[in-house]
């Protein structure tokens, strides 16, 4: 996560206006290029970017890290893939700078014991030293008493370590459905058998985390099945959240953007209720797995979105601060 801006009212973006970033691998549905984690360190803005696949040919086949001096213009540095993790596929990861120096790399992905998603932490000195055979467990399905955990996205403040991460609670399984149901595909939050509410987790160490609450829980109408934080963005009036939601009839992996606000990150306000309040303007119009960079005087917003196609690409907004 990028610095605050220094004021409540947050500017939004015309996803009109966006620039193309990064294209998939094909122009073709099932190929995308997204699912954005930023963060603004010294030497610029460093960016994790989730390649995907469709399902039979790859799904979430590599993640990589790529750098920045102008937000726009990006270096690979590093990169994973499935098989350092014997897994069918990677979804979106948060990359962080701890107070000490170190950098670590939440990573999402399905858990091959027992297909459901999990995350695990990389840490190095260097983003070039990242292991992915040196991860360490952080969620678990079995931990977070879930059918799976995924997409974190971090926040350190105060010394403490806040992970958001969107996850399915058992107790909201549908009643009858069966193991295989739910993970015979691998990916129990396409199968509408299970809701998706983004819960908070914290950490005096980035390492062991201990549940706090449900932050956010779907709604009655566009977001009713999936409200998955996408990023959290502090101000001096509180916290701005911007979220992913669908309803999970015919909506799978076509998510859009809801607001939402919060002073303490306990009493949440939802200002999306009844529509979202951004949308892709190609395609399914999905947009999705917002995250933003603060560079000078500047928000930048990436975000992944349909083409026509059916495919996914990563954009880029830039919006002035007033």
């Amino acid at each position: 996560m990028s610095e605050p801006p220094p004021y409540a009212r947050v500017p939004l973006f015309d996803p009109h206006d966006g620039v193309t970033l990064l294209e998939p691998e094909k122009d073709a549905p099932g190929y995308w290029a997204g699912a954005p984690s930023a963060w603004v360190d010294e030497d610029g803005v460093y960016l994790s970017v989730r390649h995907r696949r469709p399902i039979g040919r790859g799904r979430g086949w590599k993640s990589t890290i790529y750098h920045t001096t102008d937000a726009v213009t990006f270096e690979e540095v590093w990169q994973c893939t499935s098989s350092h993790f014997g897994t069918e596929s990677i979804e979106r990861c948060a990359l962080c700078r701890a107070p000490g120096g170190s950098w670590r790399y939440y990573v999402s992905y399905v858990d091959p014991a027992d297909r459901r998603w999990r995350i695990d932490l990389l840490e190095a000195d260097s983003i070039a030293a990242l292991n992915p055979h040196a991860r360490i467990p952080v969620l678990t399905a079995a931990g977070t008493d879930s059918e799976g955990v995924k997409d974190p996205v971090i926040l350190l403040m105060d010394g403490v370590t806040y992970l958001f991460a969107g996850y399915g609670p058992r107790a909201t399984v549908r009643p009858g459905a069966a193991a295989r149901e739910l993970h015979g595909t691998g990916n129990v939050f396409t199968t509408g058998l299970v809701l998706h509410p983004t819960g908070l987790w914290t950490s005096p160490d980035g390492r062991r985390f201990e549940f706090q609450r449900d932050i956010l829980w779907p709604g009655e109408s566009w977001d009713g099945n999936v409200t998955r934080l996408s990023t959290i963005m502090p101000t001096n009036a509180g916290y701005v959240l911007f979220y992913d939601g669908r309803t999970g009839r015919g909506d799978t992996y076509e998510d859009r953007v809801g607001i939402a606000s919060t002073q303490d990150l306990i009493n949440i306000q939802r200002h999306s209720e009844a529509a979202p309040a951004l949308e892709g303007v190609a395609g399914s119009r999905c947009l999705r797995y917002l995250d933003y960079a603060r560079v000078g005087n500047e928000l930048i917003y990436y975000y992944e979105t349909a083409r026509a196609s059916g495919a996914h690409e990563l954009r880029v907004c830039r919006v002035r601060l007033a």
